[in-house]
């Protein structure tokens, strides 16, 4: 009976611990972010000279360095509104001539196959026509010594 009674006691120890540690971590985290923007907000006041002695930043001295920047981000906005528009201009030309030269180029296909076959269709033909022609030919005449070693024996070929 004494263990778990010590257990549950540890259990709710370990538990606030945890809490505990929970609570320092998000407190140095938040501690570190306040840090970094102070460090952050104090270079800015050097780069516009708005820094005073005592670190803080008095909104007049933020309100003119931003008055004094935002021509300069206006300017650089409108480039890049003007660097998007560019784009998409060249973009639809290089999509249209995309499309031309597949246009072409299955226009091409078509006109090689079409050459192809006419070329088959060709030699089939003239194939066709010499075998016609050898057909056709007429058998080559028999002279007489012709006729004579066609058909001698082998055995005879003092003869030829």
């Amino acid at each position: 009976m004494p263990l778990e009674r010590i257990r549950k006691l540890e259990e709710a120890q370990c538990a606030l611990k945890d809490a505990m540690d929970r609570f320092l971590a998000k407190q140095t985290e938040q501690k570190q972010n306040k840090e970094s923007a102070d460090n952050a907000l104090r270079s800015i006041q050097k780069f516009f000279g708005t820094f005073s002695s005592t670190g803080s930043a008095t909104a007049n001295a933020l309100i003119s360095a931003l008055n004094g920047i935002s021509e300069t981000i206006a300017e650089n906005l409108d480039a890049n509104d003007q660097y998007n528009e560019s784009n998409e201009f060249i973009t639809s030309d290089l999509q249209e001539m995309r499309d031309n030269l597949q246009q072409i180029e299955t226009q091409v296909n078509d006109l090689q196959k079409n050459l192809n076959l006419r070329i088959k269709e060709h030699n089939n033909n003239i194939s066709g026509n010499v075998s016609q022609v050898n057909n056709l030919q007429l058998p080559v005449p028999n002279t007489p010594m012709r006729h004579i070693t066609e058909t001698v024996p082998k055995e005879h070929s003092v003869l030829m």
